[in-house]
């Protein structure tokens, strides 16, 4: 083998090593709905979105709705939570409560510092 090669393999043990041993998998925090995914519905929607998702081990979830531009349009929680069955909505709108316009939307979990982002078609 090359010693370039040989240096490229070791690099790539040594970091899937450390990001196993650092990092727990999302999963292991939170299940978003049966599927292990986000689960906004119904999806496509013209109106109220339920998101559901349960909760594995005490983590402080934020839940944001993302515009296409990647834009905060509607925080919908920030808070501490216990393991359990959650379900959140959302009716389209946006903090200051004006109805958002028809397109793609994201919802965005932020559970201890990991990330998960889902999409939503709005059709009005």
């Amino acid at each position: 083998m090359k010693p370039i090669a040989i240096i490229m393999i070791s690099l790539l043990l040594l970091i899937s090593c450390s990001n196993e041993l650092t990092a727990p998998d999302f999963n292991d925090i939170i299940r978003i709905s049966s599927e292990h995914y986000a689960f906004p519905y119904p999806n496509p929607n013209n109106g109220l979105f339920i998101i559901i998702f349960s909760l594995l081990q005490n983590a402080h979830i934020k839940i944001v709705i993302l515009n296409s531009q990647n834009e905060v349009v509607r925080h919908l929680e920030d808070d501490d939570y216990v393991p359990n069955y959650y379900s959140i909505s959302w009716d389209g709108k946006d903090d200051e409560g004006n109805v958002v316009c028809s397109g793609i939307y994201y919802v965005k979990f932020n559970v201890d510092g990991f990330l998960f982002r889902e999409g939503m078609c709005l059709i009005k």
